[in-house]
């Protein structure tokens, strides 16, 4: 499962340049806080500490949902033309990566033997 845990950091290290580099207090905070929920659930997941599972579940579900609902909003305002069409197909692609690697996750998790 340890790669799992590493999908965990490397997708929060965006966040983490996002808290930093972000205007704006709110958003900071929420990146800061995005960023400390991945790289908590990707240290848990590689250390296998109590609750990895149930932590890695669930952040790989946020991740799926997410990802998913993001894409289908970006196609939809493409649809209408509120959003610039080629704009909109790449951040759809970033957004069912991103929900690609929850599934990985959820993958490799359900691979994982449970303890004894």
């Amino acid at each position: 499962m340890t790669p799992a845990g590493v999908i965990f950091i490397l997708v929060a290290i965006p966040y983490a340049l996002g808290a930093a580099f972000t205007p704006g207090l709110g958003w900071r905070i929420t990146f800061a806080i995005v960023c400390l929920l991945l790289v908590d659930t990707g240290v848990r997941t590689i250390f296998r500490w109590r609750g990895w599972r149930a932590s890695a579940g669930a952040i790989a579900w946020l991740m799926i949902v997410f990802g998913v609902g993001f894409a289908l909003t970006q196609l939809v305002g493409a649809l209408n033309g509120t959003v610039y069409g080629p704009a909109a197909i790449e951040s759809s692609g970033t957004a069912l990566m991103v929900a690609a690697l929850g599934g990985f996750v959820l993958w490799a998790r359900r691979r994982e033997p449970r303890p004894s």
